[in-house]
């Protein structure tokens, strides 16, 4: 298993260290990936954060005793 920390910093050397052991060099391609996997991990922290949102003043309303409604069809959907 490689570090993704260290093929960020040293694209250039691991291809090197790939190229000595009969591999292409794919450090590019591994740095894009990555990009996409964090990127979509951010998408994914903030949906569960707005669920988390929705979750805790639909609690505050029901301990209110007060009616909840759908706030544009958000709150439903995300657990499957």
């Amino acid at each position: 298993m490689h570090n993704i920390n260290y093929i960020r910093e040293n694209p250039v050397e691991f291809d090197n260290f790939m190229k000595t052991r009969g591999e292409n060099p794919i450090a590019n391609k591994i740095i894009e990936i990555d990009k996409v996997k964090r990127e979509t991990q951010t998408v994914l922290q903030n949906l569960l954060a707005e669920r988390n949102q929705i979750s805790k003043s639909i609690g505050q309303l029901k301990s209110q005793k007060k009616r909840c409604h759908r706030r544009n069809g958000k709150g439903r959907g995300y657990k499957k």
